[in-house]
């Protein structure tokens, strides 16, 4: 990995180069840069080291955005960087001075929004990954504000790895259950009846770790738009060390160029975007925060949808869409991020593509039979998903770079094809089983 070292570097400017995302390669080191700390620089590369950086760029509590900066022979000196992106980000600097200033310094739960985080409760489901899971719960543990109760699910575990990493914390925030039957929806309203006494449930997955004011810039949304049914946030790249890592990158990860500017999403909007059209999507299951009741309201998440079912996937987007169909607001917090560490090989990769074309195809067949009308609204939107999935500035396909590999699109294609296929085959699997758990189902 290429040094990164602090230093004040008295020398003329210049500027690195702003690079597309489809120019990224690997290894590209991920940075964390906040503009009112010091500054880092970082070392001219050695052979293998990373050509590229992805830089977070912060200033104190706002987040910027980020940028990929071509890492030079000479490498980058901490006034070069701090230029880059002061320049890169001109127009966000701008607007946050405008703002009024907060009240103290940011790093207390005072207020309203520190009442909503004593209200949460945060949701880990997990299956086989206890180091992972440790990182996880590290970084919730050191929250700026801290939930009410933080709930392990481990889903169908095999080993007692996952109970192991909660017995050695000895957090008494933490709470483990057993999800017996395999699925990630079976897992997630495991959580829901589990959760009683809180009224917000905030979901991350066990491959991320929450940024250090996660729960903190979750509430203050909660706060700010108090119709809110459900807050996302984006999940942003935790290392970028191979290729696998950066062609998902490439490609949208987890947020598809949802971006950093805040949006708020209501049906009753005139030009908002449709509920049943989440591209980009209204948020992301491995950052998410939801109101208990409203999910009880749309019946918990759908048995036959998520990780673990034949979709692969699809859940937390049918949920984001009850929630806008119902009449809830939906807000996305780009200051609420969490970091995701993506699959590292190309296999596993491969996987996952295939399983999002496929999970949104079942999210659409699980649309379908459960309302009949959707199939009018549905078929609105054929024109500009077919544009979606074909078309040159497409935001699904049109960004990439022409060396994208072409075995990751074919296996999302494949998976939209049979999606419909694999929703049907876990409603077939479910009525062969024994009744399913008590409570919230989604059946």
């Amino acid at each position: 990995m290429t040094a990164v070292s602090n230093a004040t570097i008295g020398e003329s400017i210049r500027i690195p180069e702003v690079l597309d995302p489809g120019q990224m390669s690997a290894p590209c080191l991920v940075l964390d840069v906040d503009l009112t700390e010091t500054i880092p620089s970082i070392a001219p590369p050695r052979l293998g080291e990373p050509r590229c950086t992805w830089v977070l760029s912060r200033n104190g509590r706002e987040m910027l955005g980020a940028v990929v900066l071509a890492i030079p022979r000479s490498g980058i000196s901490a006034l070069d960087l701090e230029s880059a992106l002061r320049m890169h980000f001109a127009a966000e600097l701008a607007s946050a001075e405008d703002r009024p200033a907060s009240v103290g310094d940011g790093s207390s739960c005072d207020g309203a929004g520190g009442r909503l985080a004593d209200d949460m409760a945060v949701v880990v489901c997990t299956r086989e990954r206890p180091e992972g899971l440790e990182r996880c719960l590290m970084s919730l543990l050191k929250q700026s504000c801290q939930p009410a109760r933080i709930i392990v699910v481990d889903n169908a575990p095999r080993t007692d790895a996952s109970r192991l990493v909660v017995d050695s914390l000895g957090s008494p925030l933490i709470t483990y259950v057993v999800e017996p039957v395999p699925g990630l929806s079976r897992a997630r309203n495991r959580a829901i009846a589990e959760s009683g006494g809180c009224g917000i449930l905030a979901w991350i997955d066990d491959d991320e770790v929450a940024d250090f004011r996660w729960l903190e810039r979750i509430a203050e949304a909660f706060s700010e738009v108090p119709d809110a049914v459900a807050v996302s946030g984006p999940m942003l790249p935790a290392q970028l060390e191979t290729w696998a890592q950066v062609r998902f990158e490439q490609y949208g990860g987890h947020s598809k160029h949802r971006g950093f500017d805040r949006a708020v999403f209501r049906t009753s909007d005139v030009g908002s975007q449709p509920p049943l059209y989440p591209l980009p999507p209204f948020g992301t299951g491995g950052n998410m925060a939801i109101r208990r009741d409203a999910l009880l309201e749309i019946g918990g998440f759908d048995v036959h949808l998520g990780a673990g079912t034949p979709a692969m996937g699809g859940e937390d987007t049918k949920a984001f869409t009850q929630l806008l169909i119902d009449g809830g607001t939906v807000v996305y917090q780009p200051s609420a991020a969490t970091f995701h560490y993506h699959r590292r090989d190309d296999e596993a990769l491969l996987q996952q593509m295939y399983g999002y074309g496929a999970g949104l195809t079942a999210f659409y067949t699980s649309v379908v039979m459960s309302s009949s009308a959707s199939v009018v609204s549905l078929g609105r939107l054929i024109p500009r998903f077919l544009r979606d999935v074909t078309g040159r500035k497409s935001l699904r396909s049109g960004h990439l770079p022409p060396d994208f590999p072409a075995a990751l699109r074919a296996a999302n294609r494949n998976g939209l094809v049979v999606g419909p296929y694999r929703y049907l085959e876990g409603r077939r699997n479910t009525r062969a089983r024994a009744p399913a758990q008590p409570g919230p189902s989604g059946d």
